[in-house]
């Protein structure tokens, strides 16, 4: 291939087709307004070294020409461009970045899109060089497949107050990449109505967002499908992040570190943090729309939320709405929370939630969405429009050192009808630092159960709350081989409004219950075996209106009695050992 180095003697107006498959060294300006437009030959690989710059192409006309600069420096001004080009690495330095704080570098990033629009080929997928910081004024959207990669400390600024609804940068096709950046939100733009304040949009599936630093955005990173009509983005990867200084505005929309709508993928390993003093929403937030249904083979989940680390007041930390098949393990939800540090909602069917350690300090004085009257816990499960199915609750760490229960399953409104049914809640440690009373506002709960069914809350470390364990107007309940200490009142609680059917406590140990070791009531067909109950006061069994079997339970301490009083009891006690004064 031939190689030239072109001179101010070339000339522009008519260049010979002999040049074609050459390579040109550009190293000195040319100005071509009195050429206008260019016509390259085919196949030119243009070259710019040193100071080499084009001006004032009216018309810059390239051949499957291919661009080359291995310098953030400009080589282009006041050119228009048309043809078809050939573009590895681009920079928008080569079009003009002025990086002063208050001129707009947009009209370089628009510039360096118009010229990547013309590549080929199409699917061909980019790379935009950023290594300072750039100043824009409107949202930054590829035309094409794209990796956006900083260096060098990186930083794109939202500079305008449109930001407020606008998003700073938009990934539209799939398989791009945005890597190594800083997002910045400087002036805190925010809009309380209408579109949302974003760092990052996504509208395309096989997305990567890696290493990025985002700050003081309303949204962080947002995986949003078309509302109406529109397939769910698939394998979207968020991925060693760090979302600091998240905005609320205390309403229930938006205010979010990473939300995926309707679309599938992993979120690992990334940082999300709230602005200390803000009423933001949700850390990380996973939600099915109405028009879209994330419903994969059980074995291939849709969403794997995994090593993060959410801190500060979100109302929740980790949420999953309605998406199924979703994994949420091996996070830390450190604190800050005013609601609940993870929840699964509405259909969010074959949920698991495992080995997250959650730091829960809700203070007793937040009332931050007060309206929609949550029930603080640490883990919820139920609740929304509808209920989830078959959601496993698994070898979590829970330390409360705030006001709110541990475990939460419930459904919503008062029927075992809601369909919150088929809940595993196994080997999790949940402890408290609070001194529960019976005072109003802190009744509060290690694992509370109601309105739902089909439950087995076993080998649990419960410690310090309340009550350890308490369900209410549940069916099919099975309470299996948990530890249970330093209860205010009963280690564990069972009762229905009305007699039901179906109900496991065994082989469980109550200890140092100051209130009571085992209620029950109103149940039929009640197994109550193998407990070990040690209450320091008050009834270390209680049982009113029931039918079953009290069978090999041992009960001591100085307030060990049996007491089975009230309504009428029908049941077979089988060998329980009585070791109290």
């Amino acid at each position: 291939m031939n190689y030239y180095v072109i001179t101010s003697s070339f000339n522009w107006s008519s260049i010979s087709t002999s040049y074609a498959d050459s390579i040109w060294e550009i190293n000195q300006e040319f100005d071509l307004s009195s050429v206008g437009t260019v016509t390259l030959p085919a196949n030119v690989t243009l070259r710019f070294t040193n100071n080499g710059c084009i001006l004032n192409a009216s018309n810059f006309i390239g051949d499957n020409t291919s661009i080359e600069c291995a310098f953030p420096q400009q080589i282009f001004q006041d050119t228009s461009f048309s043809g078809t080009y050939r573009l590895g690495t681009v920079y928008p330095e080569w079009f003009g970045v002025y990086g002063d704080g208050s001129a707009d570098d947009y009209l370089a990033f628009e510039k360096a899109f118009e010229l990547m629009a013309l590549s080929t080929p199409v699917t061909e997928v980019h790379t935009l060089m950023l290594s300072q910081a750039y100043y824009v004024t409107s949202t930054i959207t590829p035309p094409c497949s794209i990796e956006v990669v900083g260096k060098d400390g990186a930083v794109l600024i939202a500079n305008h107050a449109d930001f407020a609804n606008l998003a700073l940068l938009e990934i539209v096709y799939p398989f791009s990449k945005v890597s190594n950046i800083k997002l910045s939100n400087p002036y805190q733009y925010v809009a309380y109505d209408g579109d949302r304040n974003c760092a990052i949009l996504i509208k395309a599936s096989n997305v990567t967002v890696d290493h990025c630093i985002i700050e003081k955005f309303l949204q962080g990173i947002t995986v949003r499908p078309p509302e109406v009509g529109g397939a769910e983005y698939i394998d979207i990867i968020i991925t060693n992040n760090q979302i600091l200084d998240n905005i609320g505005v205390s309403k229930e929309d938006r205010g979010d570190g990473i939300t995926f709508w309707g679309s599938s993928g992993v979120i690992a390993n990334n940082i999300v943090k709230c602005m200390e003093g803000q009423d933001a929403r949700i850390g990380i937030h996973c939600e099915a729309l109405d028009t879209n249904n994330i419903d994969p083979d059980f074995l291939s989940y849709s969403v794997i939320i995994e090593g993060n680390l959410v801190e500060g007041p979100f109302r929740r930390g980790i949420v999953n709405e309605g998406l199924q098949g979703v994994v949420i393990s091996d996070n830390v939800v450190n604190g800050g929370n005013t609601w609940w540090g993870i929840a699964v909602l509405d259909q969010a069917n074959h949920t698991i939630v495992s080995n997250n350690h959650i730091l829960y300090d809700r203070e007793s004085t937040n009332d931050a969405g007060a309206s929609w009257n949550p029930k603080f816990s640490a883990i919820r499960i139920g609740g929304g429009t509808r209920n989830p199915k078959h959601v496993s609750v698994i070898g979590n760490t829970i330390h409360n050192k705030g006001y709110g229960h541990g475990v939460v399953v419930s459904a919503v409104g008062n029927s075992v009808n809601g369909n919150t049914e088929f809940i595993k809640i196994q080997d999790n440690t949940i402890q408290s630092d609070i001194t529960f009373t019976s005072e109003e506002g802190k009744l509060f709960v290690g694992i509370l159960l109601e309105n739902c069914k089909i439950i087995e809350a076993t080998s649990n470390f419960v410690d310090s709350y309340y009550r350890g364990i308490d369900s209410y107007n549940v069916e099919d309940v099975y309470i299996l081989d948990n530890k249970i200490y330093n209860s205010v009142t009963r280690g564990i609680r069972h009762q229905l409004p009305s007699n039901s059917e179906s109900i496991q406590i065994c082989n469980n140990t109550v200890r140092y219950s100051n209130g009571g070791g085992i209620e029950v009531a109103n149940i039929d067909n009640l197994l109550l075996r193998g407990n070990t109950i040690n209450s320091i006061s008050g009834t270390a069994l209680m049982i009113q209106s029931v039918t079953g079997v009290v069978q090999d339970n041992v009960l001591f301490g100085s307030y060990g009695s049996q007491n089975y009083q009230g309504g009428t009891n029908s049941f077979t006690s089988i060998d329980n050992t009585n070791l109290g004064i």
